[in-house]
């Protein structure tokens, strides 16, 4: 099996793909990664993607985790060194729960640089396709986490932010808007999952409480 890291923020589509990689028994994740603003950069922590709650699932799926600082101004180098240093691992393959090229191939360009392999099981892949593996073939639980409050109005954003996903409340919230990708693939909402086949435990998310980001342009959960 092909040595492989996983470039996880705990969202759905990582996960899924976690989950699609040991079924297909050709590529061994053996470490989870996930790029972060460095601790001296001005750019803030992702609040839909705690890094606390993603070591607790690294912790519930047994799988080495680590995170990888990128710091600007030349933030293309950054994820190279960063890249190369996992080849230097032997990591030749970086998997990613990427649906499309939303960031100009940002990631594409890295990898090539970097002499690595990306690997992409959902790239093109139809949402609602998306949605059955996700729901009835993996049966993976995830809650939404942070809304982009300029593309889902505040009436959706505060039924969804916190709630366990069903495929009946994307029906009824998120799938009756025109111009929004069903998945939020365009950042219209994140996800964090608590659990699936693979998760030795449930990963509990804390008590917390709906907030806005300071721009008022994310509805995001707040935990305490």
């Amino acid at each position: 099996m092909k040595k492989t890291a996983l470039s996880f923020t705990g969202g759905k589509d990582c996960t899924l793909v976690l989950h699609m990689l040991a079924a297909g028994r050709e590529y061994d994740v053996q470490l989870l990664i996930t790029f972060a603003p460095a601790p001296s950069s001005t750019t803030k922590p992702f609040v839909s993607h705690p890094l606390s709650l993603i070591q607790r699932q690294a912790e519930s799926l047994e799988i080495p985790h680590r995170v990888l600082f990128i710091d600007g101004p030349k933030y293309m180098d950054s994820y190279v060194t960063q890249m190369e240093a996992l080849k230097s691992e032997g990591f030749l393959y970086l998997a990613t729960g990427d649906i499309l090229d939303v960031c100009s191939d940002f990631l594409g360009q890295a990898s090539r640089n970097a002499g690595i392999s990306l690997v992409r099981p959902l790239w093109g892949v139809d949402r609602r396709e998306l949605l059955r593996l996700l729901f009835d073939e993996y049966k993976l639980s995830f809650i939404i986490t942070c809304v982009n409050t300029q593309k889902i109005p505040n009436t959706i954003a505060s039924a969804l932010v916190g709630q366990i996903i069903t495929p009946e409340l994307l029906d009824r919230t998120v799938g009756t808007l025109a111009d929004v990708d069903l998945c939020g693939e365009l950042g219209e909402y994140h996800t964090m999952c608590i659990n699936g086949p693979m998760f030795k435990n449930n990963v509990n998310l804390g008590s917390g409480s709906q907030a806005l980001t300071d721009c008022s342009a994310y509805l995001y959960y707040n935990l305490d």
